[in-house]
């Protein structure tokens, strides 16, 4: 499964803040705490992507509309995203600490 050809830019963005604030399938989130960690210019993208999402499966709805969880294929693929967003953005720290 390639995550570059599967998902757009902003879904893997939502998909690495998902990841980042560590929700699962017994875990809800609203939308606008979602939306609260992009910047204003984005939200409405990032609106959409969660929508593509939840038509994929990777989230869906839980109790009420406004809260999501992350399904079980939707938790594999966050936790690989958010694991090579940290490499890349913190790679060349694990250098310095373990000088």
């Amino acid at each position: 499964m390639s995550n570059e050809e599967e998902f757009s830019e902003y879904e893997k963005k939502v998909l690495i803040i998902l990841g980042g604030l560590n929700i699962s399938k017994n875990c809800n989130v609203q939308r606008q705490t979602i939306l609260k960690r992009v910047p204003n210019k984005l939200h409405k993208k990032c609106d959409k992507a969660i929508n593509n999402l939840i038509r994929k499966g990777y989230i869906g709805y839980y109790r009420r509309p406004d809260n999501l969880m992350v399904s079980q294929k939707g938790r594999k693929v966050t936790h690989t995203l958010k694991d090579e967003d940290n490499k890349k953005k913190y790679g060349d720290l694990r250098i310095l600490l373990i000088f």
